[in-house]
């Protein structure tokens, strides 16, 4: 230490000398290192220089030299200490010590990013849910995740999973990734997004908006990117986990590292399994009419609303670190099956039910290459191979012996398969102090096959991106992008963004962002061929491509004081999709009613959003209310009905450490509101819709014990019971009865027990 200060006073002594009759700044940390990377907003008061401001940045030796000669007012910021206000004279040399605040250590983000960044000097507004955070909700998975989340709404289906929308675009539009691959296998638009568990998930990051420059298809809506826990830096690790739920879920898994010299492995395994659940509400409606002798009303519990499912999962990750980088290879599989048993048929001579298995299965395999350069340049190489196999068999069960036979009739039996191969490449420079860029590729095979698919079921997107950061001034960002692409079966066009980032002062910013997207139809929109008794769905391969326009602009105000923080930021959001895809009915006439993809011309959405958070010590409060509307697409068939439908959010989450015991305690609000909406019926006649508003609230409790060895979690989820909402007007859905959504399986407890042991 004692060097270090001797250091600091002899550049100080120096940069004194040379100064004349300049201002001296000299930044430090508590130790009497000096702090580089120090954000100083300086607004003249006196002197020739009256009423000018500058944002300047701390050097590597902490310094700042004033030229102009004036008196100064500067604002000292940096992320994880706290902030200084002082008056900096004429002529003046001055040392000013910031102290650290550990509890305002920013995240730091890699979704869209040339490397590693904070947030707050992220060209993009990227929305951080870290492990604390899935830790304090008790998320499993990313259904459970961003159900609390501000502009995101869940739709669930007990067969096809949980999908989701964000800023009011849902489906194929939101490109969901695992470092940065996209992850393949959609049933009915949608990622199963309960599919996805958290177990091996560092943290989640999202951007709101086209991603499609730097992504490709799908990303008009927004970007998801699950950030995967790497093998840790001590010799051993060990990790063990358990949840269990009173509504039947009981969940296990586990993860060893190991580190040698330059060697890192990771292996993990785990079992979710899930007993299948009715709520009195769907049990009164669907399942208790049909009984008609209480005798065998017991045969009758085995037909669930939410139904019976166990996951199987393993990962494996390998890295090797080389002088300037790192290389590793990172696999999962995974394997889920649900259980969708039927209604009994008793007669005086047999007793038998038809019941459906749906398996899914998917295999990923990447590997990737980072390399650092001299020059601060930085490549990042991915080679990643990834399946996706579903398959539906229906069999007849003897509920007598309980055997099974498979029912042999075609369309009763399906078996669908994805194989996606991705090369991806960027090459990154962060040397130059105004111009920077990135240069990309990204090539992506995909293919598709099983006895649902018709026609050719391939596609082939290679593309190439470019994007340039620049910097006029130090506190003004501007990154230009644009992406040229070649598809197999469709034109690209060329794709082009900005992003703008203005630090108005040492408490304000602003972003602003225009993106256009692409999407070239999935190959399940164009080939596939569905038929059983209950659904008819064709694709169709006459399709054209999406494209849209996005506008988004974003305040953050931060204020640091030394016991409390607080946040604020406005935003608005505009999306133009033009040829969105959507399933149609196109015979009114079949039995069952023929569906198939079709282009439905255009579709808007907009909304505001207000967020804040406020922390003080050991306690935290973040609220949150979004208004957005829908364009409804009947209106173009009747201009008397509202071009947009509104539908509000809000959001209440506020956490505290009881100080003595320092437990943990969380409570976790969301109130989805009302959502109106109109369609066109089989004859384009418009109907109105209607789905119910409804909430969800958590709360949970948290300690750590024995040297945070063992971490326990407990608490009560959906405290207000809700299961089902009404959907008024839809006239039914693909699964489901039209006039009953689900929601969730209604109050439960719960308990998680994390063991960590650590060796160095």
């Amino acid at each position: 230490m004692g060097k270090n200060v001797i250091l600091c006073f002899i550049l100080t002594l120096c940069a004194f000398a040379s100064a004349k009759a300049q201002s001296v700044l000299l930044v430090q940390q508590t130790n009497g290192k000096p702090l580089a990377n120090a954000m100083v907003y300086v607004k003249c008061i006196e002197g020739p220089c009256k009423s000018k401001t500058d944002m300047l940045y701390t050097a590597v030796d902490g310094l700042i030299i004033l030229p102009d000669k004036g008196i100064y007012e500067a604002t000292i910021k940096k992320i994880g200490f706290e902030l200084k206000k002082i008056k900096l004279e004429s002529n003046a040399q001055i040392t000013v010590v910031l102290k650290e605040i550990l509890n305002d250590l920013e995240e730091f983000v890699v979704t869209g990013e040339y490397e590693k960044t904070s947030t707050s000097n992220s060209v993009q507004k990227v929305r951080v849910l870290d492990q604390k955070r899935i830790q304090a909700q008790g998320a499993v998975n990313l259904k459970d995740l961003l159900s609390n989340e501000l502009n995101v709404r869940i739709n669930q289906d007990n067969i096809l999973g949980a999908g989701l929308s964000l800023q009011g675009i849902s489906g194929q539009n939101i490109k969901i990734l695992i470092d940065g691959v996209p992850v393949v296998g959609r049933v009915n638009g949608n990622i199963d997004l309960t599919q996805l568990n958290l177990n091996n998930i560092e943290r989640v990051e999202i951007i709101e908006g086209p991603m499609s420059v730097v992504y490709g298809t799908d990303a008009l809506g927004g970007v998801i990117n699950l950030i995967s826990k790497k093998p840790v830096n001590a010799s051993f690790s060990g990790n063990l986990q358990s949840y269990v739920e009173s509504v039947g879920q009981y969940n296990l898994n586990t993860s060893v590292s190991l580190k040698y010299n330059a060697h890192a492995f990771k292996l993990g395994l785990g079992r979710n399994y899930f007993n299948g659940f009715t709520s009195n509400f769907y049990y009164d409606n669907n399942i208790k009419p049909a009984i008609t002798d209480n005798t065998y009303a017991s045969y009758y519990d085995r037909k669930q609303q939410w139904l019976p499912k166990e996951q199987r999962f393993a990962d494996v990750n390998y890295t090797y670190t080389l002088k300037n980088g790192d290389i590793s290879y990172q696999g999962s599989y995974f394997n889920e099956m649900v259980s969708n048993k039927g209604l009994p048929t008793i007669t005086s001579y047999d007793a038998y039910a038809f019941d459906d298995y749906y398996e899914t299965q998917r295999i990923n395999n990447y590997v990737f290459l980072n390399l650092k350069f001299k020059s601060k340049a930085n490549l990042n190489l991915i080679q990643a191979i990834n399946l996706f196999d579903r398959k539906k068999n229906v069999y007849r069960k003897n509920l007598v012996d309980m055997s099974e036979t498979l029912i042999p009739i075609e369309d009763d039996q399906s078996h669908i398969r994805f194989a996606n191969v991705n090369f991806r490449g960027t090459y990154s420079t962060k040397q130059h102090t105004k111009l920077n860029y990135q240069l990309g590729y990204d090539v992506v095979y995909e293919k598709g096959s099983g006895d649902r698919m018709t026609g050719n079921p391939e596609m082939i997107d290679a593309a190439t991106f470019l994007s340039m950061e620049y910097k006029p001034i130090n506190r003004l960002k501007i990154m230009p992008a644009a992406r040229i692409a070649y598809n197999s079966r469709f034109s690209v066009p060329v794709v082009p963004s900005i992003n703008i980032k203005y630090d108005v002062n040492a408490a304000w910013s602003i972003r602003a962002s225009y993106g256009n997207g692409f999407r070239a139809p999935s190959l399940k929109e164009l080939n596939l061929f569905f038929f059983d008794f209950n659904h008819s769905i064709q694709g169709n391969q006459n399709l054209k491509a999406e494209n849209s326009h996005n506008f988004n602009m974003v305040a953050n105000a931060r204020k640091i004081f030394t016991k409390h923080i607080i946040n604020f930021e406005p935003s608005v959001f505009f999306n133009h999709i033009y040829d969105m895809i959507s399933l149609a009915i196109v015979d009114a006439n079949s039995t069952p009613l023929l569906y198939s993809y079709v282009n439905i011309d255009t579709y808007k959405t907009f909304g505001l959003n207000l967020q804040g958070e406020w922390k003080y010590n050991a306690f935290s409060l973040t609220g949150g209310y979004t208004y957005a509307g829908r364009y409804n697409i009947a209106y173009t068939q009747n201009q008397n009905i509202d071009q947009f439908s509104y539908a509000p959010e809000y959001r209440i989450n506020i956490g505290y450490t009881i100080p003595k015991i320092l437990v943990n305690t969380n409570v976790f609000y969301k109130y989805n509101g009302a959502l109106p909406g109109y369609i066109l019926g089989a004859n384009k006649e418009v109907l109105q819709t209607l789905i119910d508003p409804y909430q969800l609230m958590d709360a949970t409790f948290s300690k750590a014990l024995f040297k945070s060895k063992l971490q326990v979690a407990t608490g009560i989820k959906n405290i207000f019971n809700i299961t089902n909402i009404t959907n008024t007007g839809a006239g039914g859905a693909i699964h489901g009865s039209g006039s009953s959504m689900p929601v969730s399986w209604g109050r439960s407890f719960f308990i998680q027990m994390t063991l960590n042991l650590q060796s160095n």
